[in-house]
């Protein structure tokens, strides 16, 4: 498989996991729209947002996701979709938002500059009592992991094109300053053959006390912190760090 291939295969695994949608459901419910996502990806949480009638702005860098985000749209639901390949660390746009999302993980992957950059953004294009709302793994989890892995099983998918199945596993290395993921997509055939594609994601290896603190200096004020989608208190066991904030 090639890399150009990934934004199909990614959008065909995530389409399967909505764990966390009812959470972003009720987020909007309370704040209104439109709705601002960065890190949108081929828009698994964007399109259930806007199928539930909220105008959404999806932001995101790659153009290949955003294709794919354009090509699974229905009809019915693009005039309240807009699309906006820009880079979440320097994005300008010519509105304010009650409600920014960064729902994917996506704020773990940057450098603590990066996410400076991001949440001085961030801030600029909230309404005064405006919420950002960003879900990234646990910080002590990550940083709790040990230094390597071998690769481990984690689901199958029908591959979109083919219908085989496909087999995803990771594995990671934690170095000093981030903890790379190798994501290994094996598109297995009838006849035995493996068509193999890695994907590598890197997470800066922050602590939850920095994360915190870098909000604090771009203006925005944690107001809850939650360890997962169903509002449980945030602790070094939980799965996620997730952030609700508003301007200072």
């Amino acid at each position: 498989m090639t890399e150009d291939l990934f934004p199909l295969l990614y959008h065909t695994q995530y389409t399967q996991h909505s764990e966390d949608l009812q959470f972003w459901l009720d987020l909007s419910e309370s704040q209104g729209s439109p709705i601002l996502e960065l890190g949108c990806g081929t828009g698994r949480v964007l399109l259930n947002l806007s199928n539930a009638g909220y105008q959404v702005y999806g932001l995101d860098r790659q153009a290949s996701m955003l294709a794919v985000l354009q090509s699974e749209c229905p009809a019915h639901l693009k005039p309240l979709i807009h699309l906006v390949q820009s880079d979440m660390t320097a994005f300008k746009l010519d509105k304010a938002f009650p409600l920014v999302i960064c729902p994917c993980n996506t704020l773990s992957t940057l450098s603590s500059q990066q996410r400076l950059s991001a949440l001085e953004c961030i801030k600029l294009h909230l309404h005064t009592n405006g919420l950002f709302v960003a879900a990234l793994p646990n910080p002590f989890a990550l940083r709790s992991l040990p230094a390597h892995s071998h690769p481990e099983i984690e689901e199958f998918f029908a591959h979109p094109l083919s219908g085989h199945p496909v087999q995803v596993s990771t594995s990671w290395e934690r170095k000093r300053r981030q903890l790379v993921v190798d994501w290994y997509y094996d598109h297995l055939f009838p006849d035995g053959r493996v068509d193999q594609l890695v994907i590598q994601i890197k997470h800066t290896l922050a602590t939850t006390k920095t994360i915190l603190s870098e909000f604090q200096l771009s203006g925005l004020r944690i107001i809850e912190t939650y360890g997962d989608f169903k509002g449980s208190h945030y602790s070094k066991d939980s799965p996620h760090l997730i952030l609700l904030a508003r301007p200072t």
